[in-house]
């Protein structure tokens, strides 16, 4: 994951993220991301290459990541 920062991220007003797949290569999938301020000026770029999950690999994610206390 590459990530860059353009601009300070403000914590206290509503921001925009926009994502899309670059290429898919089956279980390998090229992402790109970007975050937006309320007059649309970029703030953060990340691009990277994520490993898709199986459903049961995803179930046992999001059930780990409640045990430790996310929504």
């Amino acid at each position: 994951l590459e990530l860059s920062f353009r601009k300070p991220v403000p914590t206290d007003e509503t921001l925009t993220v926009r994502g899309r797949v670059i290429r898919d290569r089956g279980r390998l999938i090229e992402a790109e991301a970007e975050l937006r301020d309320a007059s649309d000026t970029l703030l953060a770029q990340a691009k990277g290459v994520m490993l898709r999950a199986s459903a049961e690999q995803a179930k046992l994610i999001e059930e780990q990541a409640r045990a430790l206390g996310a929504p």
